[in-house]
């Protein structure tokens, strides 16, 4: 039985990690690639990196994989050692991920935090780490304020990871504003931002 990582049938495995195999002798780096390690989420290719050093074959996602789902990696019989002996039959994993990552900002918001001579026509833009709910991003989890407590009126829209504050009457000049965005926003797999964002 050769090692795979995650195993065979193992559940809650992380989203962001890579997949490894490990072979009882050193491995031919030339035949381990995309066409002989591959990672399937149904009949789906899933896009990602392949490298083999020594006796270790290790499969990188391009991106971390989704929640709660079913995935397959295969490495077949192409896969050969340093004298040319192919392995008996492919290696079959099947493994199902666990829970999503922490909703996170990310650092290109516009504006900037502690920006200076921002044009007060412009709205204001959170991006975040992955596709947030919409349903989640409002007046109410989206605010924005300026005097320390003074409430500004506007209208919030969200789409794909992208979240948007836009005044009713634009913002003032010479005026400091403070975005915050609360924990109560979530992306798509009910998963809360990690903490407020101001």
């Amino acid at each position: 039985l050769i090692p795979t990582s995650p195993a065979n049938g193992v559940t809650a495995v992380p989203i962001g990690g890579n997949l490894s195999v490990t072979f009882s002798e050193t491995m031919d780096p030339s035949t381990i690639n995309e066409g002989t390690f591959f990672l399937m989420q149904g009949s789906t290719r899933v896009a990602g990196t392949v490298t083999c050093v020594g006796n270790t074959a290790i499969f990188d996602p391009a991106n971390d994989l989704l929640p709660y789902t079913d995935y397959t990696f295969t490495i077949t019989t192409g896969a050969a050692d340093l004298s040319g002996n192919r392995l008996a039959e492919n290696i079959v994993c099947s493994f199902t991920t666990g829970q999503a990552a922490p909703l996170a900002v990310r650092g290109d918001t516009i504006p900037a935090n502690n920006s200076i001579g921002w044009s007060p026509c412009n709205s204001i833009t959170i991006r975040f780490n992955q596709a947030i709910d919409p349903t989640t991003i409002n007046t109410e989890t989206f605010t924005v304020v300026f005097n320390g407590d003074t409430a500004v009126p506007g209208e919030v829209n969200a789409e794909g990871d992208t979240a948007t504050f836009s005044p009713t009457g634009g913002f003032l000049d010479n005026t400091t504003y403070t975005a915050t965005i609360t924990t109560g926003a979530s992306g798509v797999f009910a998963n809360p931002l990690e903490s407020a964002y101001v």
